[in-house]
């Protein structure tokens, strides 16, 4: 599957004075997806960066686990959504990600190709959004 990273990065939710935002993402490093298992592999990426890559096995039951980098690669876990490829929510390290699936996009392979936004919080507030591709493949 190629390499996926970013486009358009948006903080959110700054009439909360209070409120920090979310730290920034960086584009993942090969050495932060080592751990991540699974047959099907999703990522989010905005102009060719991958900033998160999720792998599941195949089956509703089967865990799901994603990996994004702030400072530091961050596993997320939790994954509710359904079927990977539809998008859905992890969380962990702090931070809870949610991946909103739009229009599919055409690829003539079998791949899958979403335009999507990745919406990332942080434990605390503050909350920033990124529009991208969501895509899968085995």
């Amino acid at each position: 599957m190629r390499a996926f990273l970013p486009l358009a990065c948006v903080a959110i939710g700054a009439s909360a004075p209070a409120a920090v935002p979310a730290s920034a993402l960086k584009p993942l490093h090969p050495a932060d997806t080592r751990a991540l298992t699974g047959e099907l592999r999703c990522g989010f990426s905005v102009a060719g960066r991958t900033l998160m890559l999720a792998a599941a096995d195949a089956g509703r039951t089967a865990p799901r686990h994603a990996v994004v980098r702030t400072r530091a690669a961050v596993m997320l876990a939790g994954w509710r959504g359904g079927a990977l490829e539809r998008g859905g929510t992890f969380g962990g390290g702090g931070l809870r990600v949610r991946v909103e699936r739009g229009a599919r996009l055409a690829t003539g392979t079998e791949e899958l190709r979403y335009r999507a936004a990745l919406a990332v919080a942080r434990d605390g507030g503050g909350e920033r959004r990124y529009a991208g591709v969501w895509s899968c493949g085995p």
